[in-house]
């Protein structure tokens, strides 16, 4: 993916560090949260920043739940839901983490989302999100699309839940 995305010879600090992260996460839990991150971090480093932390329609940031494949910008499930099946799937793990307000009742506390972790189904979502970018903004002009082995390890990766 590096060697087909990046400009020969460039070597994006950010993006080292990034890989450097992602290699000592592999042995963890949370190994493909840390992989659709550090594609995230890739498209950012490419110049196609995806804005994940509030909502492009002006709805509550704490209920975002789609991106919108035109812009990149997450949409709250209130704004999003005419327009669903026309959306892409916000995983919770990139979801932002909400404080609830200071009066809350214990009971009414909802779970924190984001924070890094996803189950298998949330790395499909985010596997997918940055799939659709890489394909749709870095790889457009290419004449092979995306890699096969990027295409090839989402396809094994979907596999592997069924």
């Amino acid at each position: 993916l590096c060697d087909a995305a990046l400009p020969e010879r460039e070597g994006p600090p950010g993006l080292f560090h990034g890989l450097t992260a992602l290699f000592e996460a592999l042995e963890s839990e949370y190994w493909g949260a840390v992989y659709v991150m550090w594609e995230i971090a890739l498209l950012r480093e490419l110049g196609f920043a995806l804005v994940l932390d509030r909502c492009a329609a002006g709805g509550d940031p704490a209920t975002l739940a789609y991106v919108s494949p035109k812009t990149g910008r997450a949409v709250s499930e209130a704004a999003g839901v005419i327009y669903k099946d026309r959306l892409l799937a916000l995983p919770a793990f990139l979801k932002p983490v909400f404080s609830p307000p200071v009066s809350a009742c214990a009971g009414d506390v909802p779970p924190a989302s984001g924070g890094g972790r996803g189950g298998a189904e949330d790395v499909l979502k985010g596997l997918k999100l940055t799939g659709y970018f890489l394909e749709h903004w870095v790889f457009v002009q290419a004449s092979n699309g995306v890699p096969a082995a990027r295409r090839q390890f989402q396809e094994r990766f979907e596999k592997s839940l069924f």
